[in-house]
């Protein structure tokens, strides 16, 4: 896969090269839309990354379950034990207060060692089992697109990165250049040379006719 010779692909038909778009605005969609189709889709076998996310969110939940479930003691000494550098840093403070005879920031120093076992939120423990429910609802978020991307028919299951590309195809080369995207009686156009480059350089393999059909359907685009 090599995105800047798409670039220089997409310049040489279109006229323009996205990434020098003078609206900086139009410029970000553009260069979304090519990076998104070159890179491909997210999950090139998605009922098997299903099936591994749920598998880590299963052990995310035990993980964070076992923590939770320790008992006080144990999490205290965990605490102190992981937080080892704050609580050196915080007595060293306290001393150079002292030997300074500083009262002011002798009270200032007790106050933070203090609040280190007082503040709920910096106990590692708690921080990690909020920061480990918050990971498995992101891949509760990953599962999700997995699943709308598994096919559901029987049989060998369409080549995704072939249509994503056809569709930035037909959508740069309409936009840019006016012209229609199409066939002639299935013989080489601008626009299928266009395409097919395209996947050469997203190391795409595949029949484009029926991913461009599936484009122009979509966009709204007719020969």
């Amino acid at each position: 896969m090599s995105l800047s010779s798409a670039y220089e692909i997409a310049q040489g038909v279109l006229g323009v090269d996205l990434r020098q778009i003078s609206d900086l605005e139009e410029r970000f969609i553009w260069m979304q839309r090519m990076n998104r189709a070159i890179r491909g889709p997210a999950f090139s076998q998605p009922k098997q990354i299903e099936a591994e996310v749920e598998g880590i969110r299963k052990d995310i939940r035990k993980l964070r379950q076992r923590i939770e479930a320790l008992g006080h003691e144990t999490l205290v000494m965990a605490r102190q034990a992981s937080q080892a550098a704050e609580y050196k840093a915080a007595e060293k403070r306290i001393a150079e207060a002292s030997a300074a005879r500083d009262d002011e920031k002798m009270m200032a120093a007790a106050k933070a060692f203090v609040e280190l076992g007082d503040n709920p939120k910096d106990w590692h423990d708690i921080a990690a089992a909020r920061h480990l429910a918050a990971l498995e609802e992101g891949f509760r978020e990953c599962a999700k697109v997995a699943v709308e991307l598994a096919p559901i028919q029987s049989g060998r299951p369409k080549n995704q990165h072939a249509y994503m590309v056809a569709e930035f195809a037909v959508q740069s080369f309409t936009h840019f250049t006016g012209q229609k995207a199409g066939f002639w009686n299935g013989g080489d156009t601008p626009f299928m040379r266009y395409t097919a480059d395209l996947c050469d350089a997203a190391g795409v393999k595949a029949d484009l006719r029926t991913p461009i059909e599936a484009a122009m359907r979509k966009l709204g685009t007719r020969q």
